[in-house]
């Protein structure tokens, strides 16, 4: 790592950083002279005290004197300090081990370094007109190699102590070297200090490549690039690091680089060289001791033999991807329509074995491959979701034949009436889409009706099924000449080839679309009629209804008339209550002969199998109750294993996937079965290790290859207890019963001891069977099966529990198939549940999707966009983008260094330095990357990105787009307000929203003036008046959420993450749906993409409401005030603050949300006449606003405790940070246990999250220092196991191992870290993640009940208690004391009374946006305790926090650009006019159009340029020699925005021929005098091919196409410039041409030449605004 720091004494640098204590070890070469600088002033080897002394006074060797005296007092700073650190394993190896080449490489890397910061040196440039930065690139540096820290650990580094000293070669002199800024110029100490962490990377990137040349490999081991050698222990690295851990044991956690140096300053001691020897023993008998005294160095170097075999495996680990990777991608395509790239990684790790890293990125490099072929298709902008070219086919087929049949006419007539027929019979199409929504019962009475339809017709009536379970459940309830049969076998039978057929297609909902094409093209080739019944079960694949709606092809509804009835719901149940509740409801039944089954799906953040735990309790609850016989026995049940499917559709053997260890492989060999167990599953040689459980021996190892249909699997091999009345479920063929069989148990025999017990079976038809006790079989318990499994109808009860997910009407569907009534409970509002069972609720096609997406039109304009978008979007942009981002994160969201970044990812390993720089400086070239000072275009300066402006600019065109496209909600919503309750200001804003015609409105609102009030009396009159219309509320937090749906009024709500996540998974329709965003000053830009563009693509309208004066989102972009600022839609704002109880504190709040004052707010704060209730008054702090020792958690908890009961309840602690947040809760249950308030407290391992951003979560390092933590995805939790340094990160759950990439990890992803956390009766606790099936949300806070058995019973406000069990389910680990909450989390909140906690030492915290949001919280009292209250005040006031974005700063240097261009062009004289003009340049379109300008030294003709729009947007400077008529074409250049597209030199006759030129054949100008001849240049080459009639429309000349706004803004240019400079400019140039023409002054030439140039200045007017274009 690099330090940098200032000298401040030269005496004491010159005593310390020379004393030969410092490197006892190294010897003599520990000093030396570097740099250019120090060459030239002959200063060469090692460094002498005395010289280093005079040299950092200012005295130099070639006598010059840069000490500057003030007041006696030699005040030169002396220089500057680079300090570079080796890792801690190379100090090791140097130092203790004694590698002479391991310590050059550091000295190397050092040098070269240094080399780079030389590069860098500039002093202060005096002399010419423009004070500025002069580049020297030399320095005066001296080497000090070091080799101990505080500690005298070994601590490998060299103190780089370069003077403050440079040679410039202007002035022929040393000069100090610059600091400050000079104009938009940063000094060398300024450019090195902000680029120190890039420098500091590429210190140790030198440092590796040296490393790696003599054999090392690397190990990660930190977010910031950090690294160590590979093979030294971990351990052996923190035995010598105790000095690294003072530093991080003084700091909190996630310190910052800034922190831990003042740590490191304020925790080091003086370094105690009294016995050397004894140190370096010390050092040897440790490193012995945990390395041996033989330590070997070689064996953790790599040699050449071992780089080959790895190449030559990674070769052959590349052929077997991509032999696997189509398979994988046609096997997930049969059951998805869409699917994303870690399924397909997942699916590979189950068939591919792989050894060491890169697995992930070379699965990427494939994948980019069938993109680039066409193969796959991308759907989203990520990249991280797929479709195929055949999917998208099959969806333009089927939507083509739909279209037709929709077309084709029928004569049928409904001779025996029934709605189905009927409604045929009157639209008389061939097509007839049908949603049904019933029991099968229902199901197979329509299907009968059209049996009868189609007789009465004399047609031939064939119903087609999806699958045999269908047809096999729809036979047993329709009459026998029914014909039911398959698409396949349909498609192979003759029935394909007849016409006079009517033709249902039942569940089509479940039929591909592959089989439906083929279906659909039969029946319109042969003319039959078509009807589809859509049942609205899950599906993936079979979209056809959606096709037809998104053609406009309406469905008819048919449900049946008592479905309700059949269905009941029991919502609001809390996860820890289903299974109890589910099994009251069995129990219920229990006594009657119903046939009854459970559901359950097995849930992925517990540790318990549910669907066993229930059965288990369920048989308890049976034998307590005497419905279970006393008598017991025993039989083997054996689960089948499912054996995956290969790409076609045949049993995959060879899948290493398939097997487990403990599986048992069984095969019938003349008659007697066999059995094997497995002990091992080797992924690598795709061999098992078995026992033969016959003879008890292990074999020799199976090739999996071996196995065929001739073997069966079973995974589930255990004896199961059975008594009389026990219900089972056959899992397979097995003692003669059929499989998929329910069975109760009627009797069991006396055991004796001559005969086997035998156990009496009966089935649902009366059959029975009987069965040895003990004997296998492949029965299994049948209280409990998976949700949707029983489809056939024969059940009388299913009592289906639940998830969140399941609560709609695609899996209710499915699971009312399976019987007459329907008990389903669940976690979920009955209000979303209503929303979510939105029967005529259709998703968009993918088609159409990619279309809106690409902006194309046909298929394949899809593919190509899609591989443009793969090359836009290569794996070095991912990784730079993610990257930038996470540097951006750490300071202004917008501006990032190359330097730093191209460092950053060079430590990964995965790219070269040299790729890396060629990659950026191609952006800088190109203005991908642009600098943030509008010219530079180094490495090291500062830079936004034009893709983030690029983003901007679609989210504020998006919402203009939706301007008046849209019809009014309510027109009459002005009469129907009359009357309310609201507010002026809020009924303005409702009677916006219900009467504008825009598809997105902001709605501005200040903290407290109640926008949720109003937006629930918006929601009231939608539901009366427009009850055609859905409302769903979005916000960043769970709290904000609640906020919303509190009055129950807007009932369905999400968070944005949730939400993102939701619609990924399907394509569902907004038609009819109002989105309220609410905290909108949280959508950052990758968010406000992802939430606008899907929302307006499938057809939604917005509100964007928020107040931007609050906090921003945790990634780049301020959507919500862009919105605001630039957008044309419909605004509404709000500003009568309602919240506050006292006109005191309302003024507090309007004193920083309007006046920006913070001084006020906090006077006014202070003036609170009133308290809350206290039970010690004399506790109470003696001022509103409590600072410095009177600040303390001490004092918080004092003051807290104070209160009465009731006001405690009603009080919120609020702090920026966790690290706060967790210090007052820990305080606060201390203070409360001591008192007595608290008891009975049960530790409970908790989970709490990393604060990390999306960005941290897609570098390596990130991974590297979580490793061993807890990572949750989506509803699974894992533990993060180890991570590659390619960024593979292996996971695993308890059962099985998962692999995900660093780089295309998702914002589903969540790192935790678990601990330690004490909970009493009485604490207040507080949940803090999402988990959909618990009645409570993220940030609810409730109070603790009772901590009996280990679990937590809590009370959250509503009066229910909630059970909380962490011990067994990890979604109940999200829990903490909830006395405090952070600012971030209390957005959108309001709170009674607050007790604010600030430390000014947050610098990064305390702004005037955090002020806002923190004492807007309060309604009735606010407490603050500040640490600081003058640095409080003096931050806030310094920092607005308001988020830059890189739209406003595109607009901030285009204004620059067009305010010097325009300067430019105003003080330029029209060539045409100039006396005598036409002697010295010919006339043409060229010196028509120019004007000349005299600028510095150079005198230039200028031209125009304009956007496609005809917007003026700079210059195009071509330099001349007035003189002699010369025109330098081929230096000319372009002083214009990025928007500058044409120079327009002559605008002819549209009939005439028309040239393009660029500015490549820009000379060629000057051949065109013909003023009827249109004649452009393109200053873009892509733009020569253009049709001239495209541009002329595009554009008239460029002074009309000018805007108001353009004339008004180079107006006020224009006249600053003609009044403040004209005379002084004119004059100024001149006198500079005089003096360049003195040589010719005195020639006739010269003389009439210059009496021309003054004749002009003199007589030519000043130009008018117009002329400047």
């Amino acid at each position: 790592m690099l330090s940098v720091a200032k000298v401040s004494s030269s005496g004491g640098a010159a005593n310390y950083y020379a004393q030969e204590d410092n490197y006892y070890f190294l010897g003599e070469q520990s000093t030396t002279w570097f740099g250019e600088g120090a060459k030239r002033l002959g200063l060469e080897g090692a460094v002498d005290r005395e010289m280093f002394k005079q040299v950092l006074e200012g005295h130099l060797p070639d006598g010059s004197d840069l000490s500057h005296f003030r007041n006696g007092e030699n005040v030169h700073r002396p220089g500057y300090d680079y300090t570079f650190s080796a890792p801690k394993s190379v100090s090791l190896l140097a130092l203790i081990h004694g590698d002479k080449d391991v310590l050059n490489a550091h000295k190397n890397a050092v040098e070269k370094a240094m080399t780079e910061i030389e590069s860098l040196a500039s002093t202060r440039s005096m002399e010419t007109q423009e004070k500025g930065i002069a580049e020297t690139k030399n320095l005066v540096t001296a080497l000090f190699l070091h080799d101990t820290n505080r500690n005298l650990e070994p601590h490998l580094h060299t103190h780089a102590i370069v003077a403050n000293a440079t040679y410039d070669e202007n002035t022929k002199t040393f000069k100090t070297l610059s600091t400050d800024k000079a104009g938009n110029t940063q000094g060398f100490v300024e450019v090195t200090w902000n680029n120190k962490i890039a420098l500091g990377k590429l210190y140790r990137s030198f440092l590796k490549e040296e490393l790696a040349a003599q054999g090392f490999e690397f190990e990660q081991t930190g977010k910031n690039g950090l690294w160590e050698i590979k093979g030294i222990p971990a351990e052996v690295l923190k035995e010598f690091s105790t000095r690294r851990q003072e530093i991080l044991a003084s700091v909190e956690q996630d310190a910052s680089q800034k922190s831990l140096g003042v740590a490191a300053k304020d925790t080091r001691n003086a370094k105690d060289f009294s016995n050397q020897d004894e140190v370096k023993k010390e050092w040897q008998e440790k490193w012995n001791a945990l390395l041996g005294e033989n330590f070997d160095i070689d064996k953790i170097k790599v040699t050449p033999e071992q780089l080959k075999a790895r190449l030559e495996l990674k070769s052959e680990q590349t052929a077997a991807i991509d032999k696997a990777l189509p398979e994988v991608i046609a096997d997930i395509a049969k059951s998805k329509a869409k699917f994303g790239r870690a399924e397909i990684a997942d699916k590979l790790v189950d068939k591919v074995y792989f050894e060491g890293g890169g697995f992930s990125s070379l699965v990427s490099e494939r994948i980019d491959k069938l993109i680039e072929n066409k193969e796959l298709i991308i759907t989203d902008n990520k990249q991280n979701y797929f479709t195929t070219p055949a999917h998208l086919a099959s969806e333009s087929v089927v939507t083509s034949l739909v279209s037709k049949l929709d077309n084709q006419v029928h004569h049928l007539r409904a001779d025996t009436p029934s709605q189905i027929a009927l409604k045929i019979e009157n639209d008389h199409k061939n097509l007839n889409l049908f949603s049904v929504r019933g029991r099968r019962d229902y199901d197979a009475k329509l299907v009968r009706d059209l049996q009868t339809f189609a007789e009465d017709n004399h047609k031939t009536h064939i119903v087609i099924v999806a699958n045999h379970q269908d047809k096999n459940a729809l036979r047993g309830k329709l009459d026998k000449e029914t014909a039911i049969m398959t698409a396949t076998d349909y498609l192979q039978s003759d029935y394909a080839d007849k016409s006079g057929l009517v033709m249902t297609v039942y569940r089509s909902e479940k039929m591909h679309l592959d089989s439906m094409s083929g279906i659909l093209s039969k029946s319109y080739t042969h003319q039959n009629t078509v009807v589809l019944l859509d049942t609205g079960g899950l599906n993936q694949k079979g979209l056809t209804r959606d096709l037809a709606v998104d053609l406009g092809i309406g469905d008819t509804l048919l449900k049946e008339s008592a479905e309700r009835k059949h269905i009941v719901m029991m919502n609001n149940v809390d996860k820890n209550d289903q299974l109890s509740t589910a099994l009251k409801a069995y129990m219920g039944l229990a006594f009657t002969d119903k046939n009854v089954v459970m559901q359950v799906s097995q849930a992925t953040n517990t540790n318990t199998n549910l669907r066993e735990k229930l059965t288990a309790l369920t048989r308890q609850t049976l034998l307590d109750n005497g419905l279970l016989g006393e008598r017991t026995t025993s039989i083997q049940s054996k689960e089948p294993a499912y054996i995956k499917l290969d790409a076609g559709g045949k049993p995959d053997y060879r899948n290493p996937s398939n097997y487990q260890k403990g599986d048992t492989i069984e095969r019938m060999n003349k008659g007697k079965v066999e059995s094997w167990t497995i002990l091992d599953v080797s992924r690598k040689d795709k061999t098992l290790a078995v026992r033969n459980n016959q003879t008890g021996e292990r074999e020799k190892d199976w090739s999996m290859s071996r196995l065929n249909g001739d073997y069966q699997l079973f995974r589930s091999v255990k004896d199961i207890e059975i008594r009389v009345g026990d219900k089972l479920h056959s899992m397979g063929k097995t003692n003669g019963i059929r499989a998929d069989q329910d069975l109760t148990v009627i009797g069991i025999s006396k055991p004796n001891i001559f005969t086997k017990q035998k156990i009496k079976l009966e089935d649902s038809q009366g059959k029975t069977f009987t069965i040895n006790a003990g004997a296998e079989t492949k029965l299994g318990y049948g209280y409990v099966e998976a949700v949707g499994k029983s489809q056939r109808g024969e059940r009388d009860v299913i009592i289906s529990v639940l998830q969140d997910n399941q609560t709609n009407d695609k899996t209710l569907s499915d699971v009312q198939k399976g019987a007459d009534r329907v008990l389903a409970i669940t976690a979920t509002a009955d209000s979303v549940i209503a929303k979510r069972i939105d029967l005529h609720r259709s998703q968009i096609s993918l088609t159409r999707s990619l279309e809106n997406m690409y902006e194309v039109t046909s298929l394949e304009a899809i593919k190509n966009e899609s591989v443009k978008a793969a090359f836009d979007n290569p794996r070095i942009r991912k990784e730079i983008n993610a990257r930038i981002e996470a540097i951006q994160s750490k300071g202004d969201w917008v501006s990032f260094r190359p330097s730093n970044l191209i460092a950053s990812l060079e430590s990964t390993g995965r790219f070269t330095k040299q790729e890396l720089m060629q990659y950026v400086s191609e952006r800088i070239e190109q203005g991908d990357y642009r600098p943030m000072d509008g010219k530079s275009k180094d490495l090291y300066s500062a830079y936004y990105l034009k893709e983030s402006v690029q983003t901007e600019k679609h989210l504020l065109t998006l919402i203009d787009k939706g301007i008046g496209t849209q019809e009014a909600i309510l027109p009459e919503a002005q009469k129907l307000l009359e009357g309310s309750s609201l507010n002026a200001g809020q009924r303005n804003a409702a009677e916006m929203i219900l009467t504008n015609q825009d598809r997105i409105v902001n709605l501005q609102g200040l903290a407290g003036v109640g926008k949720t009030y109003q937006l629930n009396v918006v929601a009231s009159l939608i539901e009366q008046y427009r009850p055609d219309i859905t409302i769903k509320a979005l916000a960043p937090t769970h709290k904000a959420k609640e906020e919303l749906l509190r009055s129950k009024q807007i009932t369905d709500g999400d968070t944005f993450a949730n939400f993102l996540i939701t619609v990924q998974q399907d394509q569902t329709r907004f038609d009819k749906t109002l989105f309220i965003i609410d905290e909108s000053s949280m959508i950052g830009n990758k968010t406000g993409t992802e939430l606008l563009n899907t929302i307006v693509e499938r057809g939604g309208r917005i509100i964007l409401s928020g107040d931007h004066s609050q906090l921003s989102a945790l990634e780049s972009g301020d959507v919500f005030r862009l919105g605001q600022k630039f957008s044309r839609a419909a605004k509404a704002e709000m500003s009568q603050i309602v919240r506050q109880s006292n006109d005191i504190l309302r003024g507090a709040v309007e004193a920083v949300a309007v006046d920006k004052d913070i001084r006020k707010s906090l006077s006014l704060i202070e003036q609170q006449n009133h308290d809350v209730a206290r039970i010690k008054p004399e506790d109470a702090p003696a001022s509103r606003i409590a600072e410095k020792g009177a600040a303390t958690y001490q004092d918080v908890v004092k003051d807290y405790l104070s209160r009465t009961p009731q006001a405690q309840e009603k009080t919120q602690i609020i702090t920026a940070t966790n690290h706060h947040r967790i210090g007052l809760n820990k305080e606060i249950q201390e203070a409360r246990f001591e008192n007595g308030a608290i008891k009975n407290g049960v530790e409970m391992t908790i989970y709490r999250r990393e604060n990390l951003s999306e960005a941290d979560l897609k570098t390596v390092g990130t991974w590297k220092e979580n490793t061993g933590n807890v990572l949750k995805v989506g509803e699974q939790y894992y533990k993060i196991q180890s991570v590659s340094n390619e960024g593979e990160i292996w996971l695993n759950n308890g059962k099985s191992n998962k692999m995900i990439n660093a780089i295309d990890s998702t914002n589903e992803l969540a790192i935790f870290r678990a601990e330690k956390q004490t909970f009493y009766e009485g604490d207040s606790i507080r949940i803090n993640a999402t988990d959909k099936n618990k009645t409570t949300e993220n940030n609810a806070v409730g109070v603790v009940v009772s901590t009996q058995d280990g679990k937590i019973k809590a009370d959250f406000g509503d009066g229910m208690l909630r059970t909380l069990d962490p011990l067994n389910n990890q979604s109940d680990r999200h829990i903490d004391l909830g006395y405090t909450i952070t600012s971030m989390a209390s957005q959108g909140g309001s709170f009674e009374n607050v007790i604010l906690y600030v430390d000014t030492n947050m610098k990064n915290f305390v702004n005037m946006k955090n002020a806002y949001v923190d004492i807007s919280r309060v309604k009735d009292h606010l407490q603050m305790y500040v640490t600081d209250r003058d640095k409080y005040v003096e931050l806030v006031e310094a920092n607005s926090g308001v988020r830059s974005t890189a739209y406003e700063q595109d607009l901030a240097i285009k204004q620059e650009i067009l305010s010097s261009a325009g300067k430019l062009w105003e003080s330029a004289r029209d060539l045409k006019s100039i006396y005598n003009f036409k002697e010295r340049f010919d006339d043409n379109v060229l010196t028509q159009s120019s004007r000349l300008s005299f600028q510095g030294k150079e005198t230039a003709l200028l031209l125009a340029t304009s956007d496609e729009n005809g917007r003026y947007t700079g210059n195009l400077v071509i330099p001349v020699n007035p003189y002699r008529g010369e025109i330098h074409f081929n230096e000319s250049r372009l002083e214009a925005t990025d928007e500058a597209r044409f120079v327009i030199l002559n605008q002819g006759d549209s009939e005439k021929a028309a040239e393009i030129l660029t500015l490549n054949t820009l000379e060629q100008a000057q051949e065109f005098k013909d003023q009827e001849k249109t004649v452009i240049i393109a200053l873009d080459e892509q733009d020569k091919e253009m049709k001239i009639s495209d541009i002329v429309e595009e554009s008239d000349k460029i002074a009309e196409k000018l805007s108001a706004d353009d004339l008004k803004e180079i107006e006020e240019i224009a006249k600053e410039i003609i009044r403040e400079e004209e005379q002084e400019l004119v004059s100024s140039k001149a006198q500079d041409l005089e003096r360049e023409a003195e040589k010719e002054i005195n020639s006739p030439r010269g003389r009439d030449e210059n009496n021309i140039l003054r004749h002009t200045l003199e007589e030519e007017h000043t130009p008018k605004v117009k002329e400047l274009v």
